[in-house]
C-alpha cells in the first residue's frame, strides 16, 4: 500500500493504550530483518500492542529507534 508513497519509510501501528483485561507481560518479537511486535504494560493496568513495519532501508534503519523509544514506556510518567 505504500510502494507509491516513496517518502513513507514504514508505519507504527499501536492499539493505543487500553485497559488490560486479563494478565499481561512486556513482550518483543522480531519479525524478518526490520519489523517488531511490542507489548507493553504501563502502569495503572493499562496495556498497549504496536507493530513496526519498514519499507524501505532508512525505515529498517529507523525500526530499532521506535523499539529503543518504546521500550521504557511502563518508566515514562516517573
Amino acid at each position: 500500500m505504500l510502494t507509491p508513497y516513496p517518502d513513507i519509510c514504514g508505519a507504527v501501528l499501536s492499539s493505543g493504550l487500553a485497559v488490560a483485561q486479563g494478565e499481561f507481560f512486556g513482550e518483543s518479537a522480531r519479525s524478518g530483518p526490520d519489523c517488531y511486535g511490542l507489548r507493553r504494560v504501563p502502569p495503572a493496568v493499562r496495556v498497549r500492542e504496536s507493530m513496526i513495519l519498514a519499507t524501505s532501508e532508512t525505515g529498517g534503519q529507523q525500526a530499532r529507534s521506535w523499539v529503543d523509544i518504546y521500550g521504557p514506556e511502563d518508566s515514562w510518567l516517573d
